[in-house]
């Protein structure tokens, strides 16, 4: 995680008013173009989970009394950035792309001088950390490393297929959640 990105974060507890009103429990991630937080709803007394990924060009923009702020200079690129940020988030919303290695969105936000896209808080782990930490460093054999890319593969086709183009697909961005009463993964995109 991008540590200068991570200290712009909104602070724990923040709230983000969508549909329904999600506030912060951590940061997930951070990196060149976003934050990723954990937050929580409430219905009645049922906390439910999401994902949040905020729209956050570290290096073009910085946080100020917790709005999105960025120069003259960066205007039309933050812009356009936001832009596609929203449309993309919006299309996979609106076309209702489902499959079980592709995060689910919820809902796309627009605040703050900047947007939101509510998804599926998906429990477990990044290929990344898994390799380091479960795998001490050491290759996966062939066998299951075909056993994770394939599925992921399946997904980044069929998002070709809506013509949705994922512009960052590495280890930290595909998350493995422990598949029930089983040994298994399920790679999630």
């Amino acid at each position: 995680m991008d540590q200068r990105v991570a200290s712009q974060a909104l602070p724990v507890k923040t709230i983000i008013k969508g549909k329904n009103k999600y506030m912060v429990e951590k940061v997930l991630g951070a990196g060149g173009f976003g934050i990723t937080y954990r937050v929580v709803t409430y219905h009645g007394n049922i906390a439910i989970r999401f994902a949040v990924k905020e729209y956050f060009p570290s290096n073009m923009c910085e946080r100020i009394d917790g709005r999105l702020s960025y120069s003259g200079p960066v205007k039309a690129d933050v812009e356009n950035g936001l832009d596609s940020f929203i449309s993309e988030a919006e299309r996979l919303k609106s076309q209702n792309i489902h499959h079980p290695n592709i995060v689910g969105i919820n809902e796309v936000i627009r605040a703050n001088n900047t947007a939101y896209y509510v998804m599926e808080y998906i429990n477990g782990r990044n290929v990344r950390d898994y390799l380091m930490q479960e795998r001490n460093h050491r290759p996966l054999p062939e066998d299951e490393a075909l056993e994770l890319i394939r599925p992921v593969m399946a997904a980044i086709a069929l998002l070709h297929r809506h013509k949705v183009t994922h512009l960052d697909i590495k280890p930290d961005n595909i998350v493995l959640s422990p598949v029930e009463d089983s040994d298994g993964l399920r790679p999630v995109v």
